[in-house]
């Protein structure tokens, strides 16, 4: 467990005074060796989901849930931030699981929680029940007693006909008493912005969208952005200037794999309603810049205000208005609007001895109270409390004690591909009581393609280390996060240069002597599931065992289903036609680089599991892969999950668990 600890910070140039602090490590207080944690262990959910300033920055609000017997229950704890260590009283909310916390106003807070239900329905035509598991989201509004806790937008009507009422577009700080959130209208039939008292659930219908609406964003409580769905994964942006009253079309954008958009108005720039910055990401140049867009005029600025490998979400402050840019690399960091910020986050950092991800989320209206989340490869996330008048940094709460001193390490790996191109990749090291080397190695392409791996708490690398098992996650090119040149180089390369940059970072390892060579697997899911068949398919000699989790199985058969869902010239089907290739001029090279068709060359067994309602890889990639496997009389399992999508954060709290249990099984077979 961690002490209280606490730091002197004086900006920029200030040294971080303070009691110790250690990242991680393999061996308890009393100097026996740490034991690995259980998946159970590394699943469980979080006892501390979230912290909040009050919006005068005097309270600190703290979201715990914990278990009684087989409910979560969840409930707040309200402190005075210049008393860090002060004792609060816990202000129970109910038999929830629990998401985030807000303030509406300086009296009232949010919570954002979640049931889980089971039906069991007649199916059509039939004599036969079957089982439905659904999550009910909803918001939770109560006083700092606790007392007269409401739901929001969670009318009869509503409530019936949306499992999701959760969404909040404004907290409308200059209006205390309300918020404005995005609710379906059984009135009217159609998605609409509600006015909602918080103190009482009382709403009223303040503008309503059309059929398929699907979101908006407002400028002071006034609606000037729209999105509406067209495809499953494409999206029509509309705007409308402070005092315009007609909507006018913006642009087309595709939703990534992550669900973010190419083109995202993400908030204001300042004081001016109509001036809004936007997060771009282009399809032929996957690097971010932040830009202005005049809803006005529909132009975006001249130059980016600022450029990045990879942006994550920008921050803003209660009025909407930009606060830092959040920098995705090896670790977070950020651009801050107020300048002066940028030298204590340093130290901050410094504090961790720079090895770990300080991430903002809340902070005062004169940022002199900021809280961070504060996680890492050793570090499964704990909240700090900064101040910067009192010249103090202090330790909220954790969120899985349990795992204090049991994770395993990771180094980062700079090396070569076999063309001479540099390339980043992590290496998570067991602790010693794991076992002793040369150990087995589970190779773990990461999913998008165009995503990354960080120095991170990884749940799945964990799982694996905890076995004894060493895991190597590399940043292969296609991979964004360092630079244009490198993202473009794996397009239409799937089957040869992103596979060869994989084995060239196993070869590094390998040459360590650290990994016994004869106890190699490889496991992804998304992309990475695809990675992990063709992975067998090229080095048969190599890999032991591949498992494929929502991966995709013949590059074709993808983009075919992409066509029919969203048709030949939508904005998603021609992004995957950019990375996977034409199958009007590429055809012979999509066949070589899709698993399924070259299933006989594949000698490891081969595990594949995928969610039957995903929308972003269609479930039958994995049934065919399944079908191939089972036609060349090949060693394989098949799971389906049942009612899961792709998402990993959608799944039920049991599928992950059952997920990397049957893959450590599976490899622990393999490498026996």
């Amino acid at each position: 467990m961690f002490s209280r600890r606490t730091v002197l910070a004086a900006g920029a140039a200030a040294p971080l005074i303070g009691g110790a602090w250690a990242l991680g490590g393999s061996a308890r207080a009393d100097g026996a060796p740490a034991q690995p944690p259980s998946i159970e262990e590394l699943t469980r959910r979080p006892t501390t989901h979230g912290a909040a300033l009050s919006p005068d920055g005097a309270q600190l609000a703290v979201l715990h849930e914990q278990m009684q017997g087989d409910k979560h229950v969840a409930y707040v704890t309200l402190t005075d931030p210049s008393k860090p260590g002060a004792k609060a009283e816990p202000i129970v909310i109910g038999a929830y699981k629990v998401e985030r916390i807000a303030w509406a106003n300086t009296d009232r807070l949010l919570v954002w929680v979640r049931s889980d239900r089971t039906e069991v329905q007649k199916v059509s035509g039939a004599h036969l029940r079957q089982k439905i598991e659904y999550s009910l989201r909803r918001v939770v509004s109560i006083d700092r007693a606790g007392h007269a806790a409401i739901m929001l937008g969670a009318s009869p009507e509503a409530a019936e006909a949306q499992s999701d009422l959760s969404t909040v577009i404004d907290m409308l700080p200059d209006d205390p008493d309300h918020i404005l959130m995005f609710l379906w209208d059984p009135r009217i039939q159609l998605p609409a912005l509600h006015k909602v008292e918080v103190a009482t659930g009382n709403s009223v219908l303040l503008e309503a969208g059309v059929d398929n609406t699907f979101h908006f964003r407002t400028a002071n409580g006034v609606p000037v952005l729209r999105w509406d769905v067209l495809t499953p994964r494409t999206q029509a942006i509309y705007a409308r200037a402070v005092g315009e009253t007609g909507w006018k079309f913006v642009r087309k954008v595709r939703l990534s794999e992550a669900d973010d958009g190419d083109f995202t108005p993400v908030g204001l720039v300042g004081d001016d309603p109509n001036l809004w910055l936007t997060l771009t990401r282009d399809a032929d140049k996957p690097y971010s810049n932040l830009i202005t867009l005049n809803l006005k005029t529909l132009e975006l600025g001249d130059a980016p205000i600022i450029r990045h490998a990879e942006f994550g979400a920008p921050l803003f402050d209660a009025h909407g208005r930009y606060f830092a840019a959040e920098q995705l690399g090896d670790r977070t960091d950020y651009e801050f609007a107020d300048k002066s910020l940028a030298g204590h986050y340093r130290a901050m950092n410094k504090f961790f001895d720079n090895q770990c991800n300080v991430d903002l989320v809340s902070w005062s209206p004169d940022n002199n109270r900021l809280v961070a989340q504060v996680t890492g490869p050793t570090e499964p996330g704990v909240f700090y409390l900064y101040d910067r008048a009192a010249r103090r940094f202090d330790i909220v709460d954790e969120q899985r004690a349990w795992l204090r001193d049991r994770l395993a390490s990771v180094e980062m790996l700079d090396l070569k591909t076999r063309d001479g191109v540099a390339m980043r990749a992590y290496l998570t090291v067991p602790i010693a009581s794991a076992g002793a080397g040369p150990r087995p190695l589970v190779v773990v392409p990461h999913g998008g393609p165009e995503g990354h791996d960080t120095f991170a708490f990884d749940q799945v690398a964990q799982t694996f280390a905890a076995r004894g098992w060493m895991v190597l996650q590399p940043n292969f090119r296609g991979s964004d996060g360092y630079g244009v040149a490198f993202a473009l180089a794996g397009r239409r390369h799937w089957g040869d240069r992103m596979q060869e940059d994989v084995e060239d970072a196993v070869a590094f390892v390998l040459a360590s002597g650290r990994v016994d060579p004869k106890r190699v697997a490889i496991w992804g899911d998304s992309y990475g599931g695809y990675a992990a068949l063709m992975g067998a398919v090229r080095r048969p000699d190599l890999y032991k065992a591949a498992v494929s989790v929502s991966g995709d199985c013949d590059l074709i058969e993808s983009l075919a289903f992409e066509q029919h869902r969203e048709g030949v010239e939508s904005l998603a089907y021609q992004y995957w036609r950019s990375l996977m290739g034409d199958p009007e001029t590429d055809k012979e090279a999509m066949i070589a680089a899709s698993p399924r068709r070259r299933v006989k060359e594949i000698v490891a067994p081969v595990l594949l599991m995928h969610g039957s309602k995903d929308n972003i890889v269609d479930p039958n990639q994995s049934r065919m892969m399944a079908d191939a496997l089972k036609g060349a009389g090949k060693t394989y399992e098949y799971v389906v999950l049942d009612g899961e999508g792709h998402h990993w954060a959608e799944w039920k709290d049991k599928t992950l668990s059952m997920v990397l249990t049957r893959s450590c099984d599976f490899l622990a077979k393999a490498f026996a």
